[in-house]
């Protein structure tokens, strides 16, 4: 069976299935169909129920398939019932009018746990120099790290295995968050900042730098230069100031939708984060500078495009949530990593781009060297973390 499925996400009130569509859908798949399961997927999960133990199916998937929360039951039941065999990933815009990046796996009707999974990648058919085996991988969430494969990133060992869930908490807020703040918001580039608390949009986030205030940015359908809010109307008449009063401490802010993990540090606690910014708290005794330094190292990047790329609008682009965040990998605490933080820290403190850039090359290269990793290995992934942080900076000049 072939087939091009209709791309039809239930985040957007435009394609939404309807609640009676929806119960017949849940009936018939069961745990494969949740409330925000794409269109596309649910085709593909009722077409594995028809699939003959030799038959194969394959239908064009947006990419978001591979690392989708919501496509996670139906991998589950492929990589548990039968055989992925080929990956082919577009790793571009293949279509004139769709904005996706898509993907098409070739699944094989009997389960075959050893088998390998052939890679390939762009409109050309590149094939992956590795093949993967789902069994080898079958504690990850998603199937990125195939598209990795065949995008051929930098080949990195790490050897550790702690994580940032061991110095810090994650949060990401809701919608409930974000559209309370209507009416509260004020335009003001100078103010007391323990009343009227800096608004903090993804946009707004650059690599250890804040563009608050240094360009408009667009909240809640509205223009802003330098958004604040008002806590005492806020405290009066709104509904979230307990929920101001959480946040409004130290903490690295970290940004969606980057080519690198785009962190800057609110050391003061004077800074209010919009949805869908996450929040990263340091535990008690954990230094600030570590924590953005760990988070923004190039290991850390490679780990999320690894298991986390393909739900970005862009191909390769990284969208974590709170969960992924606290899954990121650190060190082993020792001089190379205080070195590292202690540059962020600089290039935090600089006015001129290149000063900063500079800065955080060479906090790169300290987190390299924290982790342990071989020379070669680390030349290698210091310059492709740096290509993709040179492109993302590039951006925020503009």
């Amino acid at each position: 069976m072939v087939g091009n499925p209709p791309f039809l996400s239930q985040l957007s009130s435009l394609t939404t299935i309807d609640r009676g569509c929806a119960a017949i859908i849940k009936q018939r798949l069961g745990r494969s169909a949740s409330a925000y399961t794409d269109s596309s997927a649910l085709f593909l999960a009722d077409a594995l129920g028809k699939l003959a133990p030799a038959g194969r199916v394959s239908f064009l998937l947006p990419q978001s398939f591979l690392a989708s929360r919501d496509a996670a039951a139906i991998r589950k039941m492929i990589r548990e019932s039968h055989t992925l065999e080929h990956l082919w990933v577009s790793g571009e815009h293949a279509f004139e009018q769709a904005l996706v990046a898509t993907c098409a796996p070739v699944i094989l009707g009997t389960h075959a746990p050893e088998s390998n999974c052939a890679c390939t990648y762009s409109l050309d058919f590149r094939e992956s120099q590795s093949r993967t085996s789902l069994a080898t991988e079958s504690g990850s969430e998603t199937w990125s790290h195939l598209a990795a494969d065949a995008r051929g990133l930098p080949d990195v060992t790490i050897n550790s295995h702690a994580t940032i869930s061991e110095i810090a908490t994650a949060t990401a807020d809701f919608r409930d968050e974000y559209y309370g703040l209507a009416g509260y918001i004020v335009d003001l580039q100078d103010a007391d900042d323990s009343q009227f608390p800096k608004l903090i949009t993804t946009s707004m986030i650059d690599p250890a730098r804040l563009g608050w205030g240094l360009r408009p940015h667009r909240v809640l359908k509205e223009r802003w230069q330098s958004p604040r809010i008002h806590r005492a109307r806020m405290h009066n008449t709104g509904s979230l100031s307990t929920w101001i009063d959480a946040r409004l401490v130290p903490k690295v802010m970290v940004a969606t939708q980057s080519s690198v993990i785009e962190s800057a540090v609110d050391d003061d606690g004077i800074c209010l984060p919009c949805m869908p910014v996450i929040t990263a708290c340091p535990k008690p005794g954990v230094d600030i500078w570590h924590l953005a330094s760990a988070l923004s190292s190039p290991v850390a990047c490679l780990f999320a495009v690894r298991h986390y790329a393909g739900t970005a609008m862009t191909p390769g682009a990284i969208k974590l949530s709170a969960k992924q965040v606290l899954k990121l990998p650190i060190p082993a605490l020792d001089g190379a990593w205080d070195s590292a933080a202690r540059r962020f820290c600089l290039a935090s403190e600089c006015t001129n781009l290149d000063e900063t850039f500079e800065q955080l090359v060479l906090a790169g290269r300290d987190m390299c060297d924290a982790f342990g990793i071989t020379r070669a290995q680390s030349d290698e992934l210091a310059t492709w973390w740096e290509g993709r942080l040179a492109k993302t900076m590039s951006k925020a000049q503009k």
